[in-house]
């Protein structure tokens, strides 16, 4: 009776622990070696890095190389340029014959081009604006620095540009003068502007004359 017994529960302890095995075990993938090359064998593109821009150094044109002492930094006529604290119109008026005459002796014969100059201080420190801040370099590549002094034979002293001091928000306008020859005032011209000697505060006013 006992021995009935204990079989019967051997059989049933066994019924429960045991585990079935799946009915469609996975199958094991079959990958040959040279399956591998291609992945060993990529190689993943390098990023390229930009090369870096170098800063081109602005040139002049031929015949003007001087210009070159303002940095080459162009500006047109007629529109109100900024030039580091200081904003500057220039605009070309007309070319002037001038003869003074004192008692029927000459004294004094120039030939100009006169020009109209608007001028603002933008900073927060005076600026100081002069005619000598202007130079003009002619059709044949030559410097001339306005008139300051003969020019008064020939201009009304109330027009012309005098040296001063520009306070904050400050304007002043006025004309500046340049003697040059008669045989030279056509063609391609520049007038440079440079009012402290700092590089980049420079600007460079092209105009052409024409007969």
């Amino acid at each position: 009776m006992h021995r009935a017994f204990l079989l019967v529960f051997l059989l049933l302890f066994a019924g429960c622990c045991s585990t079935s095995a799946p009915e469609n075990p996975p199958k094991l993938v079959d990958i040959q070696p040279d399956e591998f090359q291609p992945i060993l064998d990529y190689d993943p593109p390098v990023e390229e890095t930009p090369p870096e821009l170098e800063e081109e150094t602005p040139s002049c044109p031929e015949g003007f190389e001087e210009l070159e002492e303002y940095g080459c930094n162009f500006a047109p006529l007629n529109e109100t340029i900024s030039s580091k604290g200081m904003n500057l119109n220039v605009s070309f008026l007309k070319e002037k014959n001038c003869t003074f005459d004192f008692m029927d002796f000459t004294r004094f014969h120039g030939y100009f081009l006169v020009f109209f100059i608007e001028a603002e201080n933008t900073g927060t420190e005076k600026e100081y604006l002069t005619p000598s801040h202007f130079t003009l370099f002619d059709s044949e590549g030559r410097k001339k620095t306005a008139s300051e002094f003969n020019v008064l034979y020939c201009a009304s002293k109330d027009k012309v540009v005098t040296q001063t001091y520009l306070l904050s928000n400050q304007t002043s306008s006025g004309e500046i003068w340049f003697e040059v020859s008669e045989r030279n005032i056509t063609g391609q011209m520049y007038i440079a502007y440079d009012r402290n000697g700092v590089d980049g505060e420079e600007l460079i006013f092209p105009f052409q004359v024409e007969k």
